[in-house]
């Protein structure tokens, strides 16, 4: 489906022509459109992080290399190999199945005259009767009406409501959402960063699909907005340029010299971050319970309310953050979860359970021996220290006592969690540490369950002990494969959706008042990947089964990849088992590899 939400609104159109019709629009509305169609169409098999030959050119470059044969030199596990790179290959097909853009299901929405915008999807194939048009407002919905009435498009769904109702109540999701907000990102009245955190929280978009957003920056009258906005896009960018390889980084800083486009970067990079990394985190965070427990959480994590009881902790111990936050009573699930994890008896008896869980495993494992509290404070001590994220929490943190849009990052950046009172965002920046969760050793250790230890961490450390693991891949040791194995786990309980980086289109224009950027994401929640490794009950079996280890590792490897430009810190980032480029004597190489995000083009 397609689904173009529009809540706000640029200021009234300039003499000479309607905000719809500006020319420089008109040709951006059309590139984006018809460039998310292609992508998820005839260009659909490449429109994917990790493509479906990848698995076979690793394996190949292997055998090129003569490693294959230096470590495997058993035809019968080279043969059980590659029965599970075909089966794999039939689970990419399953995952990516061919659309035309008459199957693209459109909700639509263009403001007092959808023509222009109707009328590009139908050059481009979408049929009418499957498009919807979303509006809030009646007089609008009702000039909508009239414009498409007795046209060829009066099949077209006209829904009448808000856009954040309609992503909780509508079920299914959308080959396409294009967000037309035309107002700031975030904004301190129009819920444009808590639109982009629903469309993954509920899970609102196809894999592979494209998300089309449109924002603006303040026009020179608005000069104070402009300054909160700057101040913002500097902190955000200080931190995401971390997570960036030292050649796009480079290349980025130079050309935000160049173009003055740190703006336009923010957006990207926000995008890209509520999808993979915040509403995942939030969506552990608030997983269904169950009487005491969480089951989503509880396959690999110590109590839930435990976990958040130590992030309390340490934000007092570290900031004299508020120990307590009470969440907006108007909020829903999100917010009932926040209630349910200050009850006293249940941290009680979590921490015991915990704390035996440790002591069990440290009979085994030395490193986890030790208190279990204080295992615990000191991995997030450490978490803390590392991640830059955090750190870029605290500092927003400072800045939104008076900066209105740092503090509407904080309310919508995990929608729904916290209400908008300053004292109660405090804990905040220490949520941010659940990502954590899915590579940092430290958090690894201190906070996976017993059944994570005993499934998982165990059959690693005998496997690493007993050489299973082929000494070509880089980094192979407990800790390195601890965390892949715990980020295949957590994306599948968690689904990230993350960028087909070479897919991306950014687009700038000057719109009648202001300067807007427009960006087409296709994001890909590559189950591929995730479905590839089993879950948690079963998961020993690929870790000590040469077949579906490899399998496994190289299909990781090829996402890792793909985002090592964008997400280089905290995405698999110990799995590398091919070389991008051809070995010496060999043919096989990825030079495709570490797509940077583009530069993005100025229409006139």
């Amino acid at each position: 489906m397609f689904l173009q939400l529009q809540d706000v609104r640029e200021p009234a159109p300039e003499p000479g022509f309607g905000l719809y019709d500006n020319p420089a629009k008109k040709r951006c509305r059309s590139d984006v459109i018809s460039h998310a169609i292609r992508c998820l169409t005839e260009e659909r098999n490449t429109s994917v992080c990790v493509q479906r030959d990848h698995v076979g050119r690793v394996w190949k470059q292997l055998q090129e290399s003569g490693e294959r044969q230096a470590y495997f030199d058993d035809s019968q596990v080279i043969s059980s190999i590659e029965d599970e790179i075909r089966q794999w290959e039939t689970l990419h097909d399953s995952k990516v199945q061919s659309r035309k853009a008459s199957d693209l299901n459109v909700c639509y929405l263009g403001g007092d005259n959808p023509i222009n915008d109707l009328e590009v999807l139908l050059d481009n194939g979408v049929l009418p009767q499957n498009v919807w048009a979303v509006e809030k407002n009646f007089e609008t919905c009702k000039r909508a009406r009239e414009a498409i009435r007795g046209s060829k498009l009066r099949n077209v769904r006209l829904f009448e409501g808000d856009i954040l109702n309609f992503m909780k109540d509508y079920e299914g999701n959308f080959d396409i959402i294009y967000f037309d907000a035309c107002g700031t990102l975030p904004s301190a009245k129009q819920n444009t960063l808590k639109i982009i955190g629903y469309v993954f929280q509920y899970n609102k978009l196809t894999s592979p699909g494209a998300l089309i957003t449109n924002f603006s920056f303040p026009t020179d009258e608005e000069d104070e907005e402009g300054h909160r906005i700057t101040e913002l896009v500097t902190e955000y960018l200080n931190y995401r340029h971390n997570n960036t390889s030292q050649e796009g980084n480079a290349k980025r800083m130079l050309r935000s010299r160049r173009t003055g486009e740190d703006y336009g970067d923010y957006i990207t990079y926000q995008v890209i971050d509520s999808a993979y990394l915040y509403i995942p985190a939030l969506r552990m965070l608030s997983s269904t319970r169950s009487g005491r427990s969480s089951p989503l959480w509880d396959q690999m994590f110590t109590s839930k309310s435990h976990f958040l009881k130590q992030l309390r902790k340490i934000g007092k111990e570290l900031f004299g953050a508020a120990s307590k936050s009470s969440p907006d009573s108007k909020s829903c699930s999100v917010s009932e979860s926040a209630i349910e994890v200050t009850e006293a008896s249940e941290s009680f008896a979590t921490s015991t359970s915990a704390s035996a869980a440790s002591e069990s495993f440290s009979e085994c494992f030395p490193f986890a021996r030790g208190d279990s509290s204080d295992e615990e404070l000191s991995a997030l001590k450490k978490a803390y220290s590392a991640s830059s994220l955090c750190r870029c929490g605290t500092a927003l943190l400072e800045k939104m006592k008076n900066n209105n849009l740092c503090k509407a990052w904080f309310i919508e950046i995990l929608p729904d969690w916290w209400s908008t009172s300053k004292s109660e965002t405090q804990i905040l920046p220490f949520l941010l540490l659940t990502h954590l969760l899915s590579y940092f050793d430290a958090l690894i250790s201190a906070f996976t369950n017993h059944n994570f230890q005993e499934t998982c961490i165990k059959p690693l450390k005998n496997a690493l002990d007993e050489a299973k693991f082929p000494g070509f891949q880089k980094a192979v040791d407990l800790d390195r494969s601890k965390s892949l194995v715990a980020g295949l786990l957590y994306g599948q309980m968690a689904y990230p959706s993350f960028p087909v980086v070479d897919k991306m289109l950014r687009l700038c224009y000057t719109g009648n008042t202001r300067q807007m950027f427009t960006d087409v994401f296709i994001f890909d929640q590559c189950r591929y990947v995730y479905q590839q490794f089993p879950s948690i009950s079963c998961a020993g079996f690929a870790i000590t089964e040469p077949g579906q280890q490899m399998v496994f590792r190289m299909v990781v490897d090829g996402l890792r990849k793909h985002l090592e430009d964008i997400c280089c810190e905290d995405v698999f980032p110990y799995c590398d088992v091919a070389s991008k480029d051809p070995v010496p004597e060999g043919v096989t190489g990825f030079p495709n590899s570490g797509p940077m995000i583009p530069e993005r083009k100025e229409v006139n």
